[in-house]
């Protein structure tokens, strides 16, 4: 499209550029020109885009809450705007551009946000909530930063972890401080983290001849986010480990009679269990296939074959996953290899 005269106008123009041409794409063959609008359905799932903040480097999610200091209205955004900014990885696609509000209207830090957003006496078991929340809040001052430039989310979280352990601090912090929240009933948190990332061999390590420019740019974009993900991940697993030791340890006899309000503020960790899902071709037993899987080319098309196999392995990663098989387990549910017969109805006159 970029080499069709026909879009050459618009190219041309400062407000629509290569990262546009692509959402105009995804809307006709996907979204139709649906808005987040359509997505409010009542009791359906929460759905959630991420995007980078090209300035700041600071996460950038497509919710109410992180409209509302922008005084905009996410139902009026284009899904496929919000698509087009979660995945303009930078260089090969340009940052979408959103106009900031910020200041003309009447918004107000939330009152449960004050404590974690506060300046100097937040506990330090906010730290990276606080940090999260201030980055939000900056969005706020529109006549310092009238625009907003996203690309790809994966340049600040590419498996969408930070959003999953934010809440996991804030729990931990106000369970410890007291203070009552709408999470407080909940038993089982279940995070399915899915990463595809692919393992393309080089012969780099083999050649005398250092490799080219291009190569040098996409390898050093692609292993601190590689890395990134991983760790987020551990620390996920790091958590629900740490809440798990502490419910045990509060439990024992060791300190069924412990006075000490120091010791008991510590062990008062949220009574909930995590189980991280881990959904990767690395987690896959049959080693051939998650050989064939990690050389997949990063495509808008994928062979048929490939889009199968695809599918195949997700349902097998979470089958085998022994987070999984846990979960099942302490809810006493089965997995039904085939669906159940239909139940036949009485006859009636």
């Amino acid at each position: 499209r970029i080499l069709n005269p026909g879009y050459w106008s618009k190219l041309w123009s400062p407000h629509w550029d290569r990262s546009e041409l692509a959402a105009d794409y995804y809307d006709e063959i996907l979204f139709n020109g649906a808005t987040y609008a359509d997505l409010d359905r009542g009791n359906g799932p929460l759905i959630l885009a991420s995007a980078t903040d090209l300035s700041s480097g600071s996460r950038f999610v497509f919710d109410q809450d992180m409209f509302d200091p922008l005084c905009s209205n996410l139902d009026a955004v284009r899904l496929s705007r919000a698509a087009a900014a979660s995945s303009a990885v930078p260089v090969v696609l340009s940052a979408v551009t959103f106009n900031n509000y910020g200041g003309t209207c009447a918004y107000k830090v939330p009152a449960e946000l004050e404590l974690p957003s506060g300046p100097d006496d937040s506990p330090q078991m906010f730290s990276r909530a606080k940090r999260d929340l201030d980055e939000r809040f900056a969005f706020g001052d529109g006549a310092q930063h009238p625009y907003i430039h996203l690309v790809d989310g994966g340049v600040s979280d590419n498996v969408a972890m930070r959003s999953v352990l934010d809440t996991l601090e804030v729990m931990e912090a106000f369970k410890r401080l007291g203070v009552p929240t709408v999470l407080d009933k909940v038993q089982r948190i279940v995070v399915f983290a899915v990463n595809s990332q692919a393992e393309h061999k080089t012969l780099w390590d083999e050649l005398e001849k250092s490799p080219g420019v291009v190569s040098q740019l996409m390898q050093a974009t692609s292993v601190p986010i590689d890395h990134y993900s991983y760790e987020s991940i551990e620390l996920l697993k790091d958590n629900a480990t740490r809440w798990r030791d502490l419910r045990q340890l509060r439990e024992s006899a060791a300190f069924a009679d412990n006075k000490d309000p120091a010791i008991a503020a510590i062990l008062n960790a949220p009574d909930v269990d995590i189980y991280v899902v881990d959904v990767s071709f690395s987690a896959l037993k049959d080693k051939t296939e998650s050989s064939y899987l990690k050389e997949l080319p990063t495509s808008f098309v994928l062979p048929d074959e490939a889009v199968d196999r695809l599918r195949s392995a997700a349902g097998a990663a979470i089958l085998e996953s022994p987070e999984f098989q846990q979960l099942l387990k302490d809810v006493g549910a089965t997995i039904l290899s085939e669906p159940p017969a239909a139940i036949s109805e009485p006859n009636s006159k």
